[in-house]
């Protein structure tokens, strides 16, 4: 049955499905701008806006963004959403800094382009807006909390996992060159041509070595027809050393490396040149980026460090020194506001240097603008307030212990030999000490056999008045001491073992038991020996040996004294250290020991109440920053103490020595009775001597004959022959090779500073890393810098691989693909091409870290050889050349310019490594090498940008400044090479015409040919300055002498002088296309 439909019926069909579709488009639509101001607008408005424009607590300028009744409402400057209408819309202005005082955000940068751009096209779409109500204060609450905000932060796209991503479908071979042109095509930009050889081969040899082609490199390669011949070029230059040293200088900007602490003094960081030359070595051997980084935070604690046999160090102990490159004031009243300020220095270069991260800025409160709390700060403080500032021996383990095992022999064997010697001669000794001693200067031995020996009492009154003095003396001692606040005796493990030794010139095994012999003088006729009591004894085996002894941390809660038992020689040092600091001065005075008698040395810390202190004892060289100039010395301590301020002085016990002979109940009556007591007691002590038996009083006693001179030093010809081989082998002991570094101690957890206020402590923050990366406390006892080190470099850290991969690209391209490469948070610029950036980053990782490897990679895609030509459309759509569509122009950097100078003048001093040349001075060694002295920077080098070591500098200034030019015509620096290029010209002259002259020097300062019109340029200003010059003569040779105001005549070193100040004032010369 067919039936058929009216035509009314079909209308109303259609109609009903037309509005049906309506309905759906209109969900649909509804649907799309909701998810729309939930993804882009919503998350900035809570962000930026509702902790101060809110409907329950603050509403300043009586603006609420939390509602959309509230966001749609009236200002003062109108209505603040117009919905549809973007010139109506107060917020767009305000966001745009379009109102002068009402800038939003106000704390921060502008909102970024896309952001804003987001903004606009809500509007645009009616400004949709599903907030009824504005949020409860519990609500409100939630959203402007720190856990809220470090939520949302978290997903900043430098915080996310770099991305497996694949090139993108091009016909280019090279996968740099596929995201390039991709990005190209969505700009609708096409790329430069390339550049030709010859300014190829110039941009390549700068960015590899910091340095110009020569004139036979240059024409080698462009005779050069091998399909692969700039990649032999490229392996060429990366295998040069001079790479090592231009990255090396590239390396020294991130962690703003100086020779010296600034501030008044500006002492210098002892050895500091070490790590500049550890850096080029490490640079140019392509150390895997990774390994460099474990070695920057911890690389003196690595249980398998990375050892350099041919220079016989420990390379991965130099790395730490950066940590110690940090501005230290001068004397300053507040040590804890100064330790503050350093360890917030090494934060601040650390976090910038490598994870581009601006840690620093949540000192006083949580980040600004990123993902990191106050408490993240806080943790990182307690990994690096746990060290000290040291000197680190970076001598290979094997160098330190050079006849240490030979040296510890003859020891035994001469203290055995010795006794037997000194047994033997018994009846001498005495009878040598029974007669009575002149003078007024004697060791309490000498004054009781002076005394006993006396016409004015008789032998055993003496011997009770000295028994009784010896009893007085100890009680006084033992009441004296319960003043004591803190007291270490150090001859015992129990305190010996809370303190901290470093150096190869203490025994592991911390106190040396009571006689251990030392010869303190390997270097005159007779050696001299001690026989020390127990202790802590430094240099024992070589005075050539390194050693600190410091203390744990000492909490100064009242007013009081330090006093130390301390004996040694050669400029050793003692202090107390205040918080760490390093520096002398009024308040932290460093002493000298210069006494090999025990001795106590009081420091009155009365100042410092309530704040932390440490004790340091030092041999001559190896204090953190103040050391002396001796290559030989030596320290001991035997106590510790601390009494109140004021008290009297511990007891010196110097009848301690005595206790041997007056401890006994034995007491002579006659002369007879003392020699022979004398005898007995004094074989007595040998053999137990000879046995490593002794008592501490006993090696006083011992030690005393040997220092009064009442020992026998006749010694046979075995006993000269053991101290002869002794001092052989001991000269064969290497001096330590000292870098600057930190040293271990006693790790704490930091308290967080209230709003970063150092006397307002509040709980302590556990050892760790950021809690964006990794929020793991560290369960160790040491600070936590092998742990730091681990987090830096695991593959799961999304920051690492892509902040040194930008900096490559950076100096390979002209600038990053994130162009500010010290910071990827918010305030930094996101990347122009984020898909290539974790391309790179995945494949570093994946190569092995090798920077070598990834330069060699980034230079050889088509996209770095492009000429610097812009086409118009790049121009007006690109002009900061974001998507490289052609070449950089580039100013060389400071140090390039000094060298290309030097190199162009046939100057340069091509040796490597070393202390470094005096700043402003004649040295013609590569700028690498010229001291960075804090108070006087080279003036040559700072007028080109050089930075100023005081933060990161991963992108430098680029100034264009009249003193430039002035530097580069008159300056005393380049007048000097311009008058020995001078003379090389007026040499090379001589076999040639001028013309040709002319051209050699255009080849080797500008890697080029001279025009014809440049050659002629010259040759007509040297005819004229001839010209010139024979008229001067002339008329000097005139009767009448008119020729007295013209001047000198030029003479040709001055003509040719010109042309090479001519040449070197080309821009040509400091710029790269």
């Amino acid at each position: 049955m067919h039936s058929s439909m009216n035509r009314n019926e079909a209308y109303l069909i259609i109609g009903l499905l037309l509005s049906m579709s309506q309905i759906a488009l209109g969900q649909n639509r509804t649907t799309d701008q909701q998810e729309f101001f939930e993804t882009r607008i919503r998350p900035v408005l809570v962000e930026q806006c509702y902790s101060c424009h809110n409907s329950t607590e603050t509403a300043e300028a009586d603006v609420a963004l939390d509602s959309r009744d509230g966001i749609r409402s009236a200002s003062s400057q109108g209505t603040i959403v117009v919905p549809g209408d973007v010139e109506q819309s107060v917020l767009l202005k305000v966001i745009r800094h379009e109102i002068d005082g009402l800038e939003m955000p106000p704390d921060g940068p502008r909102l970024s382009d896309a952001t804003i751009a987001d903004f606009r096209k809500w509007i645009e779409m009616n400004a949709p807006d599903p907030r009824d109500q504005p949020p409860s204060e519990t609500e409100l609450a939630e959203n402007t909390s720190w856990d809220a905000k470090f939520e949302r932060r978290k997903q900043w796209w430098s915080l996310q996992p770099p991305q497996q991503v694949s090139p993108p479908a091009g016909n280019a071979k090279h996968p740099i060159d596929r995201f390039l042109d991709q990005k190209l095509s969505q700009e609708g930009l096409e790329p430069a041509v390339a550049a030709d050889r010859r300014t190829v081969l110039r941009r390549l040899s700068y960015v590899l070595t910091g340095l110009p082609p020569t004139p036979a490199e240059m024409h080698e390669f462009i005779a050069d027809s091998r399909d692969d011949a700039f990649e032999l070029q490229v392996q060429r230059l990366l295998a040069s050393d001079r790479f090592g040293e231009r990255w090396a200088r590239h390396w020294m900007d991130w962690v703003r490396y100086a020779d010296s602490h600034g501030s008044e003094g500006d002492p210098a960081i002892p050895h500091a040149y070490r790590y500049r030359d550890y850096l080029i070595r490490a640079l140019n051997a392509d150390v895997p980026y990774d390994q460099l980084l474990r070695e920057h935070v911890a690389g003196d604690l690595l249980t398998e460090p990375r050892i350099n046999a041919d220079l016989e160090l420990n390379e991965s102990a130099i790395g730490p020194a950066h940590w110690r490159m940090v501005f230290h004031g001068f004397a300053p009243t507040d040590a804890l506001d100064e330790k503050v300020r350093f360890t917030d220095d090494m934060i601040n270069v650390f976090s910038k240097a490598f994870q581009g991260l601006t840690v620093s800025c949540a000192r006083c409160h949580d980040h600004k603008f990123d993902a990191i709390s106050q408490a993240d700060y806080y943790a990182l403080f307690g990994v690096l307030a746990s060290c000290r500032p040291a000197l680190i021996d970076v001598n290979t383990p094997e160098k330190k212990e050079t006849n240490k095992g030979d040296l510890t022999e003859l020891k035994q064997q001469l203290r055995e030999q010795l006794a037997e010697y000194w047994i033997d001669s018994v009846e001498q000794i005495t009878s040598s000490l029974i007669v009575p001693p002149e003078g007024d200067d004697l060791r309490p031995l000498q004054q009781l056999i002076k005394d006993c020996l006396s016409e004015e009492a008789s032998l055993g009154d003496s011997w009770a008045d000295w028994k009784g003095r010896l009893v007085a003396e100890s009680d006084a001692a033992l009441e004296n001491e319960k003043k004591n606040l803190i007291d270490w005796d150090l001859t015992t493990r129990e305190a010996s073992d809370s303190w901290f030794a470093y150096g190869n010139g203490l025994p592991s095994g911390g106190v040396l038991p009571a006689g251990d012999l030392m010869i303190v003088d390997m270097e005159g006729d007779e050696p001299q020996i001690r026989i020390l009591p127990a202790g802590i004894h430094a240099n024992t085996l070589s005075t050539k040996h390194s050693a600190v002894f410091t203390s744990p941390r000492i909490m100064l809660e009242e007013e009081c004294d330090v006093w130390l038992l301390i004996q040694g020689n050669g400029k050793s040092t003692v202090r107390y250290a205040v918080q760490n600091y390093p520096r002398n001065g009024t308040v932290y005075p460093i002493s000298v020991i210069n006494n090999d008698q025990w001795h106590w040395k009081r420091f009155n810390v009365k100042y410092w109440q309530g704040d932390e202190i440490h004790l340091e004892l030092a041999t001559a060289r190896d204090a953190p920053l103040q050391v002396r100039n001796s290559d030989r010395s030596w320290f001991g301590i035997r106590r510790a103490v601390l009494r109140p301020f004021g008290s009297a002085p511990p007891t010196n016990q110097t009848l301690a020595e005595l206790l041997p002979l007056l401890g006994s109940d034995d007491s002579p009556q006659t002369v007879e009775d003392l020699q022979r007591y004398l005898s007995t007691t004094l074989e007595v002590l040998l053999s137990n001597w000879r046995s490593a038996k002794l008592s501490d009083e006993e090696a006083l006693f011992l030690d005393g004959l040997i220092q009064a001179g009442q020992l026998p030093r006749e010694y046979p010809n075995e006993i000269r022959n053991l101290f002869q081989r002794y001092r052989e082998l001991e000269a064969e002991v290497p001096l330590p090779q000292r870098v600057p570094g930190l040293a271990e101690a006693d790790a704490f957890d930091q308290p967080l500073y209230e709003r970063g206020n150092h006397r307002k402590a509040l709980k302590p923050i556990p050892r760790r890393y950021l809690s964006a990366i990794d929020a793991t406390n560290y369960e160790t006892a040491q600070s936590g810098r092998i742990e730091l080190a681990a987090n830096l470099v695991d593959p799961k850290n999304p920051l690492t691989a892509r902040v040194i991969v930008n900096r490559l690209w950076h100096y390979a391209y002209g600038q990053g693909l994130v162009r500010t490469p010290d910071n990827f948070g918010r305030l930094g610029e996101i990347p122009s091409h984020p898909e290539l950036l974790d391309f790179l980053a995945n494949q570093f990782m994946n190569d092995g870290w090798s920077i070598k490897q990834m330069l060699a990679f980034m230079l050889t895609a088509e996209g770095w050889r492009r000429s610097s030509g812009a086409s118009e459309l790049a121009e007006q759509t690109d002009p900061d050349n974001r998507f490289l569509s052609h070449a950089h122009v580039l100013r060389l950097d400071a140090e390039s310019i000094r060298d290309s100078l030097l190199s162009t003048a046939g100057m340069i001093d091509f040796a490597m490594f070393g202390p470094a040349v005096n700043a402003n001075s004649d040295s013609n060694r590569r700028s690498v090498y010229v001291a960075c002295r804090r108070n006087s920077l080279d003036q040559f080098l700072s007028t080109f940008d050089a930075p100023v070591p005081f933060a990161t500098k991963g992108r430098r200034d680029i100034t264009n400044v009249p003193a430039q030019a002035l530097t580069m015509m008159n300056s005393e620096v380049v007048t000097r090479i311009a008058n020995h290029w001078a003379d090389k010209a007026l040499s090379d002259n001589a076999a040639q015409q001028p013309a040709q002259a002319i051209q050699s020097m255009f080849e080797r300062a500008l890697g080029r040919q001279a025009t014809p019109g440049e050659i002629q340029a010259f040759v007509d200003y040297l005819a004229a300055q001839q010209k010139q010059a024979d008229e001067i003569r002339t008329q000097r040779a005139a009767p009448d002498g008119q020729a007295g105001n013209l001047g000198d005549p030029p003479s040709e070193h001055d003509m040719w002088r010109g042309i090479a100040l001519a040449i070197f004032n080309l821009k040509e010369f400091i710029y790269l296309d």
